[in-house]
């Protein structure tokens, strides 16, 4: 049976591994995911910032609503325009999240080395 220490450390460096040949084997997936993603957040904060300006009155209501209208037009248009982009967010965040994982297990190995 393998202690926790070890498995941190063993599982770290493998996705940490991984991540880093993701990244570079997959770049134009990487590069599609920040697209995609820009396109999802647009949509959605144009969308906060019509619902907040819902809220309000007078000229801030007007600038809440149009900034909100220009974002969420905006970012349509990208999940439109962008569709292949978008749906090959999920290949393009399997290294990231590799990546991710890997350093947060790494440390916790690391640290548990200096307990």
């Amino acid at each position: 049976m393998m202690n926790k220490r070890t498995f941190h450390l063993l599982f770290g460096l493998t996705m940490l591994g991984l991540g880093i040949f993701g990244i570079i084997d997959e770049w134009y997936n990487v590069i599609d995911f920040v697209l995609g993603l820009s396109a999802i957040v647009l949509t959605l904060w144009g969308t906060v910032l019509i619902a907040v300006g819902g809220k309000r009155s007078g000229f801030s209501r007007t600038i809440y609503v149009s900034i909100g209208l220009f974002l969420f037009c905006f970012g349509v248009f990208g999940i439109y325009d962008e569709w292949g982009t978008v749906r090959d967010l999920g290949i393009g965040i399997i290294p990231v999240l590799s990546l991710m994982f890997g350093t947060l297990a790494l440390v916790a190995g690391v640290n548990r080395l200096k307990n």
